[in-house]
């Protein structure tokens, strides 16, 4: 699997304001995305949300697969099962404790928040530890058989994509979960750079194109490290 690719789903995930105890559901803060269009490939990533503004479906059709969320508020659970068409039935299915926005623990993994940030995820076979900064991500170590830091730097813009994929490519923890992990952060991600000790594993730089209501309609990621880039720009739609 591509190195930081591993959180995207894109992306991709999505971040959800949370329901509070007495289940009032409170309007969504920014625009819902319905779609990213990846412009090299493209295929296009749908996005469907139900009453509560919770993630219930993302659907790629180009391939041939759809991951669907199902939540139960009796258990606070949250099940993820993954379709490959045309068949009918999942072919994977898990299930994690979600309560308040939040998962608590998700296929053996467990996450631990300091109010509304996630600081730890703690699987199997790694540990990953997060650092913040005026209310953005800048650090994550991932400890595993092989250790590697990612910092991250951010533009001066404010963060309304309410798409959390750009952390889902720092970490191989939450796949396409990241929308279910906390406060997103406050500014757009410029640069996002991984090393192995003094080694450069990886950098992916960012740039974007925002409308004049400050929802970005392109971006543009630019991964590697020396002359052999890879540049892809996605296409944004909301609803």
């Amino acid at each position: 699997m591509k190195v930081l690719q591993l959180f995207f789903i894109l992306t991709i995930g999505l971040f959800f304001t949370s329901c509070g105890e007495d289940d009032v559901v409170p309007p969504p803060t920014v625009k819902q995305i319905r779609q990213i269009e990846n412009t090299k490939t493209g295929h296009t990533v749908f996005y469907y949300y139900d009453s509560q503004n919770r993630l219930t479906e993302i659907n790629m059709p180009e391939n041939n697969t759809k991951t669907v969320y199902v939540y139960n508020k009796t258990n606070d659970t949250m099940t993820i099962k993954n379709y490959v068409f045309p068949s009918q039935e999942p072919a994977s299915e898990s299930q994690g404790v979600f309560q308040y926005g939040k998962i608590k623990n998700f296929d053996r993994t467990n996450f631990t928040y300091t109010g509304e940030y996630l600081m730890n995820v703690t699987a199997d076979f790694y540990v990953d530890s997060l650092q913040y900064e005026g209310n953005n991500c800048i650090r994550v170590a991932h400890n595993a058989n092989q250790k590697s830091i990612y910092t991250m730097e951010y533009t001066d813009k404010k963060d309304k994509f309410n798409l959390n994929f750009i952390q889902q490519e720092y970490s191989p923890t939450l796949v396409n979960k990241k929308e279910m992990f906390g406060k997103p952060n406050d500014k757009l991600v410029k640069t996002i750079t991984q090393k192995s000790g003094t080694t450069t594993i990886n950098v992916i730089n960012y740039s974007y194109v925002i409308d004049s209501t400050d929802y970005v309609t392109k971006y543009t990621r630019i991964d590697g490290v020396g002359p052999d880039k890879d540049s892809t720009t996605y296409n944004v739609n909301y609803y």
